[in-house]
C-alpha cells in the first residue's frame, strides 16, 4: 500500500491570510445582504416655493444651485422669477406674486418703514468688492474728494443711494455741494457712458461691463471701509411662518451649494458669469466664493439701524423710532440647517 503524502501545516502568516479572506468574504456577503434588504427611505414630497430673483451677482449661489439641480434634490419645486433689481422682487412679494425674495438690505428697511410685515430668514450674500463709485476718470476725478461740484447717478431707494450718501459724509461733502440724479438701472448706464453724469454707483455685473467699455475713461473707488453689498432671503412673516420646511429645504440646497462654490471655484464662477450674461475672464477680479455664505449676525443688525436713521435723516421716512429688528428676523429654518451661522446677541 502505498504512503499517503500529508502537506505540510500552515505557518501562523497563511492562518492569519486565511483569517482575513475570510472575513472579507464575510463582509461582503453582510454588504450584499444589507443592500438588498435595508428598509426602503421614505420619499420626500416635493414642495413647491416662488422666488423672486435679481439678476446679478448677489445672486450667484441660487444660479449655482439651480444649475446643479439641488433644489430638487432637497425636495423643492423652485420657480424663480427674474428682476433687474432687489427692490422689484421684493416688491413681487409684498404683492404676493412671489413667496420669497432676495434683496438688499435698503429696500428691506424702506419696505418695514411702510409698514409692510417681512421678516429676513438669513443673509445671503455680503461682500466689499461688489459696489462701487463709478467716476469718470477722463474729467480729472481720482479720488472721492472730487465728487464736489459733479454730477452723480444713482438709483434712489437702493443700496447704492445709502452707498453714495456714506462716501459723501465720509469726505465731508455736503448735499447741496453735489448734484445726485436718480436713474433706473439700464438708464444710468447709458448716462454714464454718454457722459451725461460724471460719477454713478452701481454693482457688479453692470460694473464690470462699464470698465470694460470704457476702460480708462473710468475708475472704480470701492471704499471697502464704509460698506457692505448684503443680500437677505425675506418674505412676508406670515408665509415664513407657516412654511417652515420649504424654506429649510431652500437653505440648506444653498449651504451645499456654497461648499460646492467654495470647492469649485473656478466652475462656480463660470455659472454665475452664464446667469448674469458676463464673460468668466470679467468676473476673477470680484468673484469670492466666501462671500455667498448663509448668516444671520449682529453685523445686519447694525447695517439695519443705521440704514433706518439715515433714511430719516434724507425723510425718505417719516418714522421717528427706529424699529427692533429682532423682532424682523425669523432666524427658526436657519437654526434648523445651520445653527452654526447664527450669531445675535439678543
Amino acid at each position: 500500500m502505498k504512503n499517503l503524502r500529508v502537506g505540510r501545516p500552515w505557518s501562523s502568516r497563511q492562518r492569519i491570510l486565511g483569517v482575513i479572506a475570510t472575513g472579507v468574504l464575510l463582509a461582503r456577503l453582510i454588504a450584499l445582504a444589507w443592500r438588498y434588504t435595508r428598509p426602503t427611505a421614505a420619499v420626500v414630497a416635493p414642495l413647491p416655493l416662488t422666488l423672486a430673483l435679481p439678476v446679478q451677482a448677489a445672486s450667484g449661489a441660487f444660479f449655482v444651485a439651480e444649475q446643479r439641480q439641488l433644489f430638487p434634490q432637497h425636495g423643492l419645486v423652485l420657480q424663480t422669477q427674474r428682476y433687474a433689481l432687489g427692490k422689484q422682487a421684493l416688491a413681487a412679494v409684498i404683492e404676493g406674486r412671489a413667496d420669497m425674495a432676495v434683496v438688499a438690505d435698503t429696500p428691506f428697511v424702506l419696505a418695514i418703514a411702510k409698514g409692510n410685515q417681512v421678516a429676513v430668514v438669513s443673509t445671503v450674500f455680503g461682500s466689499r468688492k461688489t459696489a462701487a463709485l463709478l467716476v469718470r476718470a477722463d474729467r480729472g476725478m481720482r479720488t472721492a474728494a472730487d465728487l464736489r461740484g459733479r454730477r452723480i447717478g444713482t438709483v434712489f431707494g437702493t443700496n447704492a443711494q445709502y452707498f453714495l450718501d456714506k462716501l459723501l459724509e465720509h469726505q465731508g461733502i455736503a448735499a447741496h455741494e453735489v448734484s445726485i440724479v436718480d436713474y433706473a438701472p439700464a438708464a444710468l448706464l447709458t448716462a454714464m457712458r454718454d457722459g451725461e453724469v460724471d460719477a454713478i454707483t452701481t454693482w457688479q455685473p453692470e460694473l464690470a461691463r462699464l470698465q470694460q467699455a470704457l476702460g480708462k475713461k473710468v475708475a472704480a473707488l470701492f471704499e471697502q471701509d464704509l460698506f457692505v453689498y448684503r443680500f437677505l432671503l425675506v418674505g412676508k412673516v406670515e408665509f415664513i411662518d407657516s412654511h417652515q420646511q420649504e424654506i429649510q429645504r431652500l437653505l440648506a440646497a444653498l449651504a451645499d451649494t456654497q461648499q460646492y462654490m467654495l470647492d469649485q471655484p473656478l466652475d462656480a464662477r463660470q455659472t454665475v458669469a452664464a446667469a448674469v450674461g458676463l464673460p468668466p475672464e470679467l468676473m476673477s477680479s470680484f468673484f469670492e466664493p466666501v462671500d455667498y455664505g448663509l448668516s444671520l449676525d449682529q453685523s445686519l443688525l447694525l447695517a439695519l439701524d443705521d440704514q433706518t436713521r439715515w433714511a430719516r435723516q434724507r425723510q425718505i421716512i417719516t418714522n421717528r423710532a427706529v424699529p427692533n429688528y429682532l423682532d424682523y428676523l425669523r432666524p427658526q429654518p436657519l437654526q434648523a440647517v445651520l445653527p452654526s451661522a447664527i450669531s445675535i446677541i439678543r
